[in-house]
């Protein structure tokens, strides 16, 4: 379990309601995808508190209708076995360990051209290349 700042549960409760309008829109599509380049802890603390709230991968898993294609990315091991375990049963939902910058192009490769996408890009610093951003943006116009 991570510690965070207040803001950071104020973001995920924003990546929330996001999430419903964009699947809410993208409803009548055929298929949905979402990425989240670091999708990191599955259980998160209020930093001082006993409060807890979930991750921005289980946030994703929850929404409905749901993604037709889910691609958590993220380094760590522990988390990648952590994410495993969340994403467990769900032949949509796909964990790729390693670096996203070199992860996300190759996983584009076998997600569909025409779906409507939500890339959740949320490092801790200044991880993301911009040829990832692009690479994104680019996949929907093959």
């Amino acid at each position: 379990m991570r510690e965070w700042k207040p803001h950071s549960f104020e973001k995920l409760s924003i990546l929330t309601d996001y999430l419903e309008t964009f699947a809410n829109a993208s409803s009548r599509a055929a298929n949905r995808v979402y990425l989240d380049a670091f999708a990191g802890e599955t259980l998160n603390r209020i930093e001082g508190t006993d409060r807890t709230f979930a991750g921005s991968a289980e946030t994703a898993l929850a929404v409905d209708p749901p993604f037709t294609h889910i691609r958590l990315f993220e380094r760590s091991r522990k988390r990648v076995g952590e994410l495993s375990g969340l994403v467990a049963g769900r032949p949509n939902a796909r964990v790729v360990q390693g670096d996203c910058n070199v992860t996300i192009p190759v996983a584009l490769a076998s997600l569909p051209v025409q779906a409507p996408t939500f890339a959740f890009l949320d490092p801790d610093g200044l991880q993301v290349d911009w040829a990832t951003v692009k690479a994104i943006a680019d996949h929907k116009r093959k």
